[in-house]
């Protein structure tokens, strides 16, 4: 069974319209990004993606598979992929598991919706006169499953600008844009449209005390994992607010 074989329903007509305008764009589709994600995110299609991965022993198993606790500190969900892209949901909670991220940056672009809470978003860029970091780089091992963390360096750090996103509110950024997140409620959680950009590195930037390990191996979620962790109240509450029913 192919990934494409698990388009939620809820996705069918956003899917067809939004991939071509894709394959035809010229440059980076930042603004189709952005209405993409925002239309995901709008209530009743949010709710009719989570309740078809919800529904579907198989989809839930597909989405279990490629699922895991991030490194960063929040849960991310892989609700449906295809060469075009791919569309995630990502959960942060209270608690101890919740953590500052580091500053890095990505092998895709993407585009972010805040479905509940609130987000801020953080640049930065490397320059004389910052703030002494450690820069990482990022690539992938253990055929692809894991991070492995390489040659550490030196440098100065400087902020460029922050970006205020409530819900309903939507960002874009290419890959190599340095940043992080920080949640500024108890919960919160974004869809994120990305798309690939054929990079295969990319750069962590660490406080020279808090050092990344060597590696860090990735654990799947299993399905009943990834359906107890869809089950969350706030998530909950976002469906029935947009009318439908608990996954």
């Amino acid at each position: 069974m192919s990934d494409e074989d698990k388009l939620p329903t809820a996705l069918v007509e956003l899917h067809h319209g939004w991939s071509r305008r894709l394959v035809e764009a010229d440059e980076f589709p930042s603004a189709a990004l952005v209405e993409f994600s925002t239309a995901a995110a709008a209530p009743p299609c949010f709710a009719g993606i989570v309740q078809s991965v919800c529904a579907s022993e198989s989809h839930l198993e597909w989405c279990a598979e490629r699922s895991f606790r991030h490194p960063l500190g929040f849960d991310k969900f892989v609700l449906f992929r295809c060469p075009q892209y791919e569309l995630r949901l990502h959960v942060w909670r209270s608690g101890p598991a919740r953590h500052n991220e580091h500053i890095h940056d990505h092998r895709f672009a993407f585009a972010s919706t805040t479905v509940v809470g609130h987000v801020d978003v953080e640049m930065y860029r490397i320059g004389v006169g910052g703030t002494l970091m450690v820069r990482y780089d990022e690539r992938r091992a253990g055929e692809g499953r894991d991070y492995a963390f390489q040659c550490p360096e030196l440098v100065t750090v400087l902020p460029v600008a922050t970006l205020h996103v409530a819900a309903g509110s939507a960002y874009c950024l290419p890959s190599e844009t340095l940043h992080r997140i920080r949640v500024t409620t108890d919960f919160a959680a974004t869809i994120v449209v990305k798309v690939p950009t054929g990079r295969v590195n990319t750069t962590v930037l660490a406080d020279p005390l808090l050092r990344p390990p060597g590696r860090i191996v990735r654990r799947f979620f299993t399905p009943s994992e990834a359906e107890r962790r869809l089950r969350v109240r706030e998530i909950v509450t976002a469906l029935r607010g947009a009318g439908g029913e608990e996954c």
